[in-house]
């Protein structure tokens, strides 16, 4: 007789990567005189203590300038998926005391290398485009903003009323970068 070997190999679709939670904070009454902002960068929550957020939103800021490396991930592989990205927002999402703050206090994010995907990376940053994405979901970034409507992140919020108009300008050193 004649035996015949069947076989199968199933292989499971690969689940799309989990989006961390957004994270809005307050609106900006773009008409109010700004009279005091907060900013901040480098923020590693495994070495920072979170009562720095306490601190920021007791000093009463009008606006808060999330200035880059917003977030550490644990590994940077800067791979498809950046799943270590993600789990770094999903954390940061999760601290409380920085979720008061978005609560009372508009925050402007740009990004640097960390929160960007991989460290010192620029153009050539293959999933780029999904960090992109990935930053304008988590960030809250509204559908009519020019962010979606373009490359990069780079931009510009005014601020105030005729002669006493703030203008901030936070530059994406990172897409374009070569």
């Amino acid at each position: 007789g004649t035996v015949v070997l069947l076989l199968v190999v199933v292989q499971a679709a690969a689940s799309p990567p989990v989006q961390p939670p957004v994270m809005g904070s307050a609106l900006l009454d773009r008409s109010v005189v700004i009279s005091r902002v907060a900013f901040g960068s480098c923020y590693v929550p495994q070495f920072e203590r979170s009562e720095i957020w306490h601190t920021i939103l007791a000093s009463n800021p009008d606006i808060f300038l999330f200035l880059g490396d917003n977030v550490y991930q644990s590994e940077e592989h800067g791979e498809s998926g950046l799943k270590e990205l993600r789990e770094a927002y999903t954390a940061l999402a999760g601290d409380q005391p920085f979720a008061a703050l978005r609560e009372r206090v508009h925050v402007a994010t740009i990004w640097d290398d960390h929160d960007y995907g991989l460290n010192d990376a620029g153009a050539e940053f293959a999933p780029k485009y999904e960090s992109e994405a990935l930053f304008e979901h988590v960030w809250a970034v509204p559908d009519d903003d020019l962010r979606r409507s373009r490359d990069g992140v780079y931009h510009r919020i005014e601020v105030g009323q005729r002669d006493r108009t703030v203008q901030f300008l936070l530059l994406d050193t990172r897409f374009f970068r070569t």
